[in-house]
């Protein structure tokens, strides 16, 4: 069963991204993100195939956020039978809206559809993130908070640690995974988001406790009510 989720109508599908585009490590194709653009603000995602390339969205019958992935171990030395074989990528750009990282505050989640599980972290002060200073892109190193963009690759097998109990999840299993990458306000409610659906292989029904976390974006984003209290000051509404 393949599960969509609302799309915002500033949302693009199959895009590639603004300038400075995916600096994210050498070599990767800009193309096949998921953006919204809202606020002069560009929050995207993308898949893709550990040391392939992008993973092309769903474009038939129309341009949509839903990638189709293939179950399996990454075969790279460095997670052999541990990583599986997509990453998710993640990139936020300040652009034209005046701001730096240190106004804002970012929450990522993702969803596992077939046991409710879910990850749900800061992903700014991620350590190997690559960040934009508005005039260089620098690949590593994490983001600045004088910065006005950052980027990376995951892949889940990073993230288990982040939650506890552990994020119980097979590489080689079929399932289906919400990732929704978001701007908070100083509440914790998110004021802008962009997410995507990754099928792996035939995709996993969601438990029927699942049907109507599922049933809109607005549900889908319900984990912002609980979230914890972040420290950080965080910008007011960007509208």
């Amino acid at each position: 069963m393949t599960i969509t989720t609302a799309a915002h109508a500033t949302t693009t599908f199959n895009a590639a991204l603004a300038s400075p585009g995916f600096y994210n490590g050498s070599g990767n194709p800009n193309a096949g993100f998921t953006v919204n653009t809202e606020n002069g603000i560009e929050l995207g995602l993308g898949v893709n195939y550990r040391f392939v390339g992008p993973v092309t969205p769903d474009l038939v019958p129309n341009p949509s956020n839903v990638y189709h992935v293939n179950p399996g171990f990454s075969t790279g030395a460095s997670c052999a039978n541990v990583c599986s074989l997509w990453n998710f990528e993640f990139s936020v750009n300040l652009g034209t809206s005046g701001k730096h990282l240190s106004d804002i505050n970012t929450q990522l989640t993702i969803q596992n559809a077939t046991n409710l599980q879910k990850i749900v972290f800061d992903p700014k002060p991620i350590a190997d993130n690559a960040s934009y200073d508005g005039t260089n892109t620098h690949s590593s190193g994490g983001a600045h908070s004088t910065d006005v963009g950052f980027q990376n690759s995951e892949n889940l097998s990073f993230l288990t640690p982040l939650l506890t109990p552990p994020f119980n999840w097979d590489p080689t299993a079929d399932n289906t995974f919400i990732i929704t990458l978001a701007l908070l306000n100083e509440t914790g409610a998110p004021i802008q988001s962009v997410s995507e659906t990754v099928v792996v292989g035939a995709g996993a029904a969601p438990l029927p406790a699942a049907l109507p976390l599922f049933a809109s974006g607005a549900a889908v984003l319900g984990f912002f009510a609980r979230r914890r209290k972040n420290n950080n000051k965080a910008v007011g509404a960007l509208a």
